[in-house]
């Protein structure tokens, strides 16, 4: 009886868990009337910086450094490829260091940034996505400069880099399994505090599971070197005297490896992530660690009508690929569109003159990520279905 309990237990804890929206395609639209809901948090903790010059100092006994974040984001898709985004982040930031010879603990927090931007996403082919987006932000404080550390009140730090900052990015996710992808991403930014513009950077690989996701990568920053101190560092104004070179900065540089692994359950998704800053100039050496919620939505179904029997349907899809003997083909759409295996589809051949000529019926064979795999089991025509034919799934009735 007990082995049986525990052989039920442990069934139950290593079954895959259905997740229609385990992980999407960064990259790729979420589709019309879709939503996302990210909420996270996490803490960089510090443990030196380097300064100026790239030289790496480490943090004395006395002195300890660290920022916690937490953002509220949401994703809207408005049409298959344009989405809108908006967000919020509240930060609390704790220092300890000496002044002479007093010993000052301090912390400072509050809301750091609203951000605004949009995107829209196209796809290249089955395997390639790009997307190019904007996004503005506006910190909810501003920062004090003052011509000497000697100036600054003992318990003065700055919650960041204050005023208005903008970034322009070009994102690219390639196919390389069903299992298996690339995501890219490079910015353009301002920040802001009168930093020097820079180039944002992400590399990762990423695999995703019935119910779990993984990504290993590697992002960062680079100034382009413009900032009016370059060559005089010691006149920069002094905004603080933590103990830390993470804001108000000069010529930036951050190399910073990261991993996250998530579980999926429905809509719902949970991920831990975590990060180091290995290298860099004029920034903090550090960990962050992290914990991120997100809840997905289906995209809006549209009602369509089959011209001929006034059949209802509830899901486009386009043909990507077909099997050489026409046994088989591929859509792109899979679960995070609700495909599930065993839907029915019908194939139409449609054109720019309102054709719309029932070809064939199949039934989802294979229901992957952002794919699904439908096998024929009806034709209507003589004619072979080809890619860009029209694939309809029928409301349940």
């Amino acid at each position: 009886m007990k082995k049986s309990l525990f052989l039920s237990i442990l069934c139950l804890l290593v079954a895959p868990i259905k997740a229609a929206n385990n992980y999407r395609i960064p990259y790729a639209g979420i589709g019309n009337g879709a939503y996302e809901i990210q909420g996270n948090v996490d803490m960089f903790s510090s443990t030196g910086y380097f300064d100026h010059s790239g030289l790496e100092e480490a943090l004395g006994e006395d002195e300890s450094y660290s920022i916690i974040d937490s953002r509220l984001n949401l994703l809207y898709g408005y049409g298959d490829s344009l989405q809108f985004m908006g967000g919020i982040s509240f930060r609390s930031i704790s220092a300890e260091y000496a002044v002479g010879s007093e010993s000052i603990t301090t912390s400072k927090s509050g809301i750091e940034s609203y951000s605004f931007g949009v995107r829209y996403s196209w796809v290249s082919s089955a395997k390639l996505y790009y997307s190019v987006d904007f996004k503005a932000a506006q910190t909810s404080y501003s920062n004090t400069d003052y011509s000497t550390l000697a100036d600054v009140p003992n318990e003065e730090i700055s919650l960041g880099d204050s005023g208005n900052s903008y970034e322009v990015g070009l994102g690219a996710s390639y196919l390389l399994s069903k299992e298996w992808m690339l995501n890219l991403r490079g910015a353009y930014r301002q920040p802001g505090n009168n930093l020097s513009p820079e180039i944002g950077f992400l590399a990762e690989s990423a695999w995703t599971w019935t119910s779990m996701s993984a990504s290993l990568g590697v992002g960062g920053v680079s100034a382009l070197g413009s900032d009016e101190y370059s060559d005089n560092t010691d006149a920069k104004p002094v905004q603080g005297r933590a103990p830390s070179f993470m804001y108000n900065s000069i010529n930036h540089l951050i190399i910073e490896p990261q991993a996250k692994i998530g579980w999926g359950v429905g809509t719902w998704r949970i991920d831990l992530y975590a990060s180091q800053v290995m290298a860099g100039t004029s920034t903090d050496k550090g960990t962050r660690l992290g914990i991120q919620l997100v809840k997905f939505s289906a995209p809006t179904k549209k009602t369509l009508k089959k011209e001929s029997s006034f059949k209802e349907y509830s899901i486009e899809a386009t043909v990507l690929k077909v099997s050489p003997r026409g046994r088989f083909v591929q859509i792109d759409q899979g679960v995070s569109q609700d495909i599930e295996k065993g839907m029915r589809f019908d194939f139409y051949e449609t054109d720019f003159f309102g054709g719309n000529e029932l070809v064939a019926t199949g039934i989802v064979y294979e229901s992957k990520l952002n794919r699904s795999i439908v096998k024929i089991v009806k034709r209507y025509s003589k004619k072979s279905i080809h890619k860009g034919f029209t694939g309809r799934a029928q409301l349940a009735q």
